[in-house]
């Protein structure tokens, strides 16, 4: 893993209280480097995290990021919850259920990435690898100078 300089480090509770997440999270954490150790957060926090860290609107910094000292979010996929839960999480927490893959809230994190497909090769020239990404990480750390996601 490529080193991460990270101006802030969070793990949700939900990933804190489960040992299969804690064990990923201690495998990535020294390859991130941060001033403050790692916070354990709730809910009301990560609401204001987003809203304080303007998270849902942060620019796409791919070619731009060198500069940029990521907010490192340990989360976890809340599939098990019920649609009532969801609901009411939506209502107390909006922020969190604002990005288009609903990565804050814990229900999105994964999706089919074409960037290297060939039609997208033909058409950019650019050489980019197609998969279903799981994100443990959304954004990119690359920093390619040809990209423009982030």
């Amino acid at each position: 893993m490529i080193p991460i300089n990270a101006r802030a480090v969070y793990i949700t509770q939900e990933a804190h209280d489960d040992s299969r997440s804690m064990e990923r999270i201690a495998r990535m954490l020294p390859f991130i480097h941060c001033a403050a150790p790692p916070r354990v957060i709730g809910d009301p926090e990560l609401h204001q995290i987003v809203i304080d860290e303007k998270l849902n609107a942060l620019p796409r910094h791919g070619r731009n990021g060198s500069h940029i000292e990521p907010v490192v979010i340990f989360n976890q996929f809340l599939y098990h919850h019920s649609p009532q839960q969801r609901a009411e999480r939506k209502r107390r927490y909006p922020e969190l259920f604002k990005h288009w893959i609903l990565h804050y809230a814990g229900y999105g994190g994964w999706d089919w990435r074409s960037s290297g497909d060939d039609e997208y090769r033909r058409t950019t020239g650019l050489v980019c690898q197609p998969a279903y990404a799981i994100h443990s990480f959304w954004g990119c750390h690359f920093r390619c100078a040809y990209c423009g996601l982030g």
